[in-house]
């Protein structure tokens, strides 16, 4: 094979599709998401430890803590079902996502009280780390360019 001359593009080892599947987009999502969760973590825990010491420490440590544990596998969990069987993937996520927000709020009326942690922080901290992860997993789907037939797959084509 001659070497790509000026007028002709040099061919790229990758796949061109490859960035444009549905694994890369939801690896890209739980990455980004994650990471932005761990970062409005960091901060909520130095605020929290600013304004109220090592009790709002604690508490927006653990507000992050319960939002990237619990976003994080249902993420896990509505890929599986995304995997294994499409048809109801929505119907599972929709189901993930509503059980995350009521345990979220099941976890904030029982700690509402709590004097180990202060409870405000907490909340605040599970809130402001919800909202982040919705709008990265938003944003990173609404920017993604899902490729829903996979290119050569018509038919009369070799598999």
């Amino acid at each position: 094979m001659s070497e790509p001359t000026a007028s002709e593009p040099a061919q790229s080892k990758e796949p061109a599709q490859s960035k444009h599947t549905s694994n890369s987009v939801e690896s890209r999502m739980i990455r980004l998401s994650l990471g932005a969760v761990v970062i409005v973590g960091i901060v909520a825990t130095i605020v929290g430890g600013v304004l109220l010491g090592g009790k709002g420490a604690l508490a927006a440590a653990l507000g992050a803590l319960v939002v990237f544990c619990f976003f994080g596998f249902g993420m896990v969990v509505v890929i599986r079902v995304l995997k294994n069987n499409p048809a109801i993937a929505m119907n599972v996520a929709l189901l993930v996502y509503l059980t995350q927000i009521i345990v979220l709020f099941v976890l904030l009326v029982l700690l509402k009280n709590a004097t180990f942690f202060a409870p405000r922080m907490f909340a605040a901290s599970v809130v402001i780390c919800a909202l982040v992860w919705t709008g990265v997993a938003v944003m990173v789907l609404a920017k993604s360019k899902v490729l829903y037939v996979e290119p050569g797959s018509g038919p009369g084509q070799p598999q």
